[in-house]
């Protein structure tokens, strides 16, 4: 549909920002470029016009291109602003970019202009390094964002402190007050306390201290399924933050469930040390599903949140402490595939999902896609987007088909529509999209019940969609070859109708499968219907 730009406002985003030496398509590539998981690395355009384009939707409409037409953004719509705005122009006008110093007189009189209040603590001399070594006692505070210390709800964080929401960030849990007296002006600055080492490839590292609880723990999966009587081995790891940790370690199951042992007495005596500890767990037919949350008992403090380090070049390095518990279902799977092959795409979490209920997943080599490989599997599964970032699929495709030709399963999940290694994805042809379907629950209507995927091994019905999450699926293809027979019909509230989710085809001896549905969501999640029909998948054509 073509778009009426007329009344939208214009900007050339190829503009020259002479602050950051970039044009402002060079800082959104360069933004867009640190989106790594999601494959969305690109360069900007050379020169000439880039024109990007706004709409009002709501409020006094404009006569002139500027979004900020007929609002105040002066100083003056502040009480007293006008007094600001006279200092912060006289600055502007007269700054000293050689001799910056000559600046902070200025500069000192438009902050000291609201009357603010410095506690004075200590003086520096000029040209001389200060240090004091101070012992702080810090409260129960940890540092971690904390809208993620406690468990949330469908949408919505749990927060129980009110003075922390609303604030960007957890609050500096480590600082100090520095003392400075410019041009007799008191200063009092609130700073953070740093930890600086030096790296022998790096060099220097600065890192903000943190708080982090004196032990922490962590279960090893975030979704354990139960599909017979038999129990699981559950595996827990126990990290000390400080020295001679003791007490005791017990798992939270649900209702009806059993486990051995109750509990583990613990004793550990370094700061940083690791231990294991294994629980067996059985499920109940009557309480299907639930939580298992392990605790640590210590000096009358319970402890359960586990400790996740994130440290990457391009931010700073952080600690996130949340809550640690995994999902876990009794369900009723069936299953005739033991083994399948997995060509793996980005990444997800679908192969440590099938291992979780006994499928040996092995890993193909994108580098060793060859017939004789390939022919020892009844399945083999493409993970996400594939054909997007695997070159060898843009001349391998062909190997793919042959596999599918001798009577192998091939299941393709979900590539993007753009960047695609090559439009050959499928030996017929197939046209991707942008539909999806973002309403996880949606409706979903099965166009063909008695298809082999809705009946085997397990018996498919319109019960196995709920308690999605996130979404049904994404990029379906929107045009076909007749060889391929659409399974499933669904759309998001006022949107038309989409087919393409699961799509399935004959192929020589074999079956061919593209699905956008987003099991690489569900599967990981634990959604019991999720799991059902990708089993089905993977089984089909081998009833």
């Amino acid at each position: 549909m073509k778009i009426e730009k007329d009344n939208f406002l214009k900007f050339d985003q190829s503009e020259f920002n002479t602050l950051s030496g970039l044009t402002y398509d060079q800082v959104a590539a360069k933004s867009r470029s640190q989106h790594k998981s999601q494959g969305f690395g690109r360069s900007p355009n050379p020169g000439g016009p880039q024109w990007g384009y706004m709409e009002l939707i709501k409020g006094e409409p404009v006569s002139s291109n500027n979004p900020f037409e007929g609002i105040n953004i002066s100083w003056n719509r502040l009480k007293g602003g006008d007094v600001i705005e006279s200092l912060v122009n006289k600055l502007l006008s007269g700054f000293d970019f050689k001799i910056p110093e000559k600046n902070v007189s200025d500069l000192i009189k438009s902050l000291k202009y609201n009357n603010l209040d410095y506690i004075i603590n200590t003086t520096i001399v000029n040209n001389n390094l200060f240090e004091k070594e101070l012992n702080i006692t810090t409260d129960n505070q940890i540092s971690s964002p904390y809208w993620l210390t406690e468990k949330g709800s469908l949408g919505m964080y749990q927060v129980n402190n009110e003075e922390l929401k609303g604030l960007p960030e957890t609050p500096i849990a480590i600082k100090t007050q520095l003392k400075l007296e410019i041009n007799g002006t008191e200063l009092n600055l609130i700073i953070g306390a740093y930890n600086r080492f030096t790296d022998p490839v790096k060099g220097e590292v600065i890192t903000p201290y943190t708080i982090v609880p004196k032990v922490t723990v962590k279960l090893n999966q975030p979704v354990y399924l139960f599909s017979d009587s038999k129990p699981k081995q559950i595996p827990v790891s126990i990290t000390a933050h400080e020295n001679n940790i003791k007490g005791t370690l017990s798992l939270e199951i649900p209702k009806g469930w059993s486990i051995e042992p109750s509990q583990y007495a613990i004793d550990i005596l370094k700061r940083n040390q690791q231990e294991n500890y294994l629980f067996k767990v059985y499920s109940d037919t009557k309480n299907s599903s639930g939580i298992i949350k392990p605790i640590i008992k210590s000096n009358n403090i319970e402890y359960y949140n586990q400790l996740t380090t994130i440290d990457y070049p391009h931010i700073p390095k952080q600690f996130l402490v949340k809550p640690s518990f995994a999902k876990v279902f009794r369900i009723d799977l069936k299953n005739n595939i033991n083994k399948i092959g997995y060509l793996m795409g980005v990444g997800d979490k679908i192969p440590e999902a099938l291992e979780n209920i006994g499928i040996q997943v092995v890993n193909i080599d994108r580098s060793n896609i060859i017939l004789e490989n390939l022919l020892s599997f009844k399945t083999i599964v493409i993970g996400t987007r594939a054909f997007n970032v695997i070159d060898e699929l843009s001349f391998k495709n062909e190997v793919l088909w042959e596999y599918v030709k001798n009577g192998g399963t091939l299941v393709i999940q979900y590539n993007t529509s753009r960047g695609l290694k090559t439009a050959n994805i499928t030996p017929y042809k197939l046209v991707l999209s942008r539909d999806r379907v973002t309403d996880e629950n949606s409706k979903v209507n099965l166009l063909n019940k008695t298809h082999s995927i809705f009946n085997y091994p397990n018996k498919i019905e319109n019960d196995d969609f709920r308690n999605w999450v996130q979404e049904r699926g994404l990029y379906f293809p929107n045009s076909w070859d007749d060889n391929f027979e659409p399974l499933i019909e669904m759309n998001d509230i006022n949107e038309t109708k989409k087919r393409g989710s699961l799509l399935v085809a004959s192929y020589g001896e074999g079956k061919i499968i593209y699905t956008g549905l987003s099991f690489f969501r569900e599967l990981p999640a634990g959604v019991p219907g999720a799991y059902r029909l990708f089993l089905n998948l993977i089984n089909y054509g081998h009833e």
